[in-house]
């Protein structure tokens, strides 16, 4: 399943289950990235680094049961 695809409700859902983690959903939104971006020309900069940085603090919060 291409964790992109899911709208936010059900990633929500997924992620209160722990089906999923926010490292999961960073990585799959960036591959998707990657694979069309030559053809949309979309985004001027990607911020990888700071993106798998909020989503480690977004996963740490809901481990810590801080999911708001």
């Amino acid at each position: 399943m291409e964790l992109y695809r899911l709208t936010i409700h059900e990633l929500q859902e997924m992620l209160r289950k722990g089906e999923v983690t926010s490292r999961d959903i960073t990585e799959s939104i960036f591959r998707r990235i990657e694979e069309v971006e030559g053809k949309t020309r979309a985004f001027i900069t990607l911020m990888k680094e700071k993106g798998f940085e909020q989503a480690e603090m977004a996963d740490m919060r809901i481990k810590e049961g801080k999911l708001d």
